[in-house]
């Protein structure tokens, strides 16, 4: 499942999207989590790097796509950003943060097909990612974005590299979906990406600015793990 923004002021514009989208989905077998914005304001509002994919018309009223974009880039320098607009003349200025694509309107799916299946390729070539229940519901994390997962009281957060986000419940609720030789307990409640871990202090593990401690019985054994990663 991938995670897709619509900033799209016109209806049916978007309406439109949303159904090529579909048929790839019934297509192809992948699933698309969609939620639309009319304007670049309320897509910016309280933003969190949950997107997979954003397609973004370029006017719009309050702020246009271009100047949109230029503040998520600022928070958000990784998703995939594919404009879709009817003016060809901005196609240079939307290269100019780091746009994945531009489409033309109408919107015709076979092309779009082709540009939808370049970046799902692009998305895969940046590894595995992992489905978790949040307060906002279920998002798509990049593994590599997660830091590390810890419980505190009735709550578990998800510390990632861009955000920290909070879910009911402990570790053993999602212990079974997380992928396999990338997350080790270095306490009772915390889970560490031991692929995140830029150096050892002592007894803590570092991963940005976070520091973890770890037990004295167990820290030769965390560094005999960070060195096989």
């Amino acid at each position: 499942m991938y995670n897709v923004a619509v900033v799209e002021d016109e209806a049916r514009d978007a309406e439109i999207l949303g159904e090529v989208l579909d048929r790839y989905s019934k297509e192809v077998g992948e699933y698309f989590q969609v939620k639309y914005f009319n304007d670049g304001l309320s897509f910016l509002y309280n933003y969190k790097a949950v997107y997979d994919i954003v397609f973004m018309d370029i006017k719009m009223p309050h702020i246009s796509g271009l100047e949109t974009a230029k503040i998520l880039r600022k928070t958000d320098p990784n998703v995939v950003l594919i404009f879709v607009s009817n003016h060809s003349k901005y196609a240079i200025s939307a290269f100019g943060v780091n746009a994945f694509d531009y489409i033309l309107k109408p919107l015709f799916y076979n092309s779009f097909k082709q540009t939808l299946l370049r970046a799902l390729k692009y998305l895969a070539s940046m590894g595995p990612r992992v489905f978790l229940p949040t307060s906002d519901g279920y998002v798509g994390f990049k593994v590599s974005d997660i830091n590390y997962i810890d419980v505190q009281g009735h709550y578990r957060f998800y510390h990632t590299t861009h955000a920290v986000y909070k879910s009911y419940g402990n570790l053993k609720d999602i212990e079974g979906v997380l992928p396999f030789g990338f997350f080790y307990k270095c306490h009772r409640g915390c889970l560490v990406n031991l692929r995140n871990v830029t150096s050892v202090e002592g007894d803590c593990l570092v991963l940005g600015e976070d520091k973890l401690h770890v037990s004295r019985a167990r820290i030769k054994e965390f560094v005999d793990l960070l060195q096989r990663h």
